[in-house]
């Protein structure tokens, strides 16, 4: 199963329309990324940063996508200062 399979089975029980979930995981994985990925360029890296907005009417889904989003991020965040290879559980 392919990630974005993972992600569409993850919000199938969301009320939000297919095109906001899409953009939300196309921020998901960018907010990821960070700035670990970038084009190169003859003067500067160019960082490939995407900031979606969704605009629809109230009550549409917008909220509740970006929650669905945004518990994820929270959940895989990384505490300051404290590198991924030097977690450790004794």
């Amino acid at each position: 199963m392919t990630n974005f399979e993972l992600w569409k089975e993850y919000t199938s029980g969301s009320a939000s329309p297919d095109n906001y979930l899409d953009w939300g995981y196309r921020y998901l994985i960018a907010a990821c990324l960070q700035r670990r990925v970038w084009l190169s360029a003859s003067h500067a890296p160019c960082y490939p940063n995407i900031y979606p907005i969704l605009v629809g009417r109230p009550g549409v889904g917008k909220g509740q996508c970006i929650r669905l989003v945004d518990d994820i991020l929270r959940h895989h965040k990384l505490e300051a200062g404290v590198s991924s290879a030097a977690k450790t559980d004794d």
